[in-house]
Order: structure tokens, then sequence, then C-alpha cells
């Protein structure tokens, strides 16, 4: 910053800061690497992807507090239960993984015989298509 004395003063001409400071901040500048001098660097595109990944991280935030809320690890009703009504609850979860688990393990031994089938036919035509050729 250049700053001018009064014309009727006279005063001298003041430059800020003072020619020795600005040299050692410049060397200061080219001292540090060149990825030390890109982080303080901040641009346009720079500042779209820091403001697009804060978002993304309050909208994960968000999502997580949503999913929470829809889907509570415990329920409250859990705490007054007596041991015979905590033995029930593990009986009734239990027979629940054993349902979904055959449920799981039915359909996939639906897709091992559809599989099964799909090669059975494949085979077929493959080994009618070889004795159906003529040899020359």
């Amino acid at each position: 910053m250049i700053i001018y004395g009064d014309k009727q003063e006279e005063e001298p001409t003041t430059v800020w800061p003072d020619k020795h400071t600005v040299q050692s901040l410049i060397e200061l500048y080219r001292g540090r690497s060149d990825d030390d001098r890109r982080l303080r660097t901040h641009d346009l595109s720079f500042y779209f992807r820091e403001l697009a990944r804060k978002v993304e991280v309050e909208s994960a935030k968000l999502r997580k507090s949503n999913h929470e809320a829809k889907y509570p690890m415990w329920d409250p009703h859990y705490d007054n239960l007596s041991t015979d009504g905590l033995k029930h609850l593990v009986v009734i979860l239990e027979a629940k993984i054993h349902m979904r688990l055959d449920e799981t393990l039915e359909g996939n031994a639906d897709n091992i015989l559809i599989g099964h089938a799909c090669n059975d036919l494949s085979w077929k035509a493959s080994n009618s298509a070889m004795h159906n050729a003529e040899f020359v």
C-alpha cells in the first residue's frame, strides 16, 4: 500500500509494508514445498468441492440419524420385562431367525435346482447337436 503525504506539509510518501517485510514473506512462500503451497491456494473449484464434501458429510449424518430413528436398536419397553418375559422374547427372536434362514436356504435351493436344470438343458441341446451333425 502506498500512502502519499499531504501536499501542503510535503510529508514523504510512505510504503507499507516495507520492502524488507515483503521480501521476507515472499522468501517464506517460495521456501515451502509445492504441495504446501497448493494447500493454501483456494480457487473456485476448491470452494465448490469443499462445499460438496461438507454437504455430503452433513447429509450422511442426517441419513444415519433418520435410520436410527426409523429402526431403533433397542425398545425402552424391554427394560421393564421380567426374566420370563426376556426368555420369551429370545424364543420369539430365535424362531424368526430360523424362519428367515429356512426361507433363504429354500430360495438358494430353488436357484441351485434352476441352475442345474438350465445346465442339463444346455448339455442336452449341445449333445443332440453333435449327434445330428454330419461328419465329412
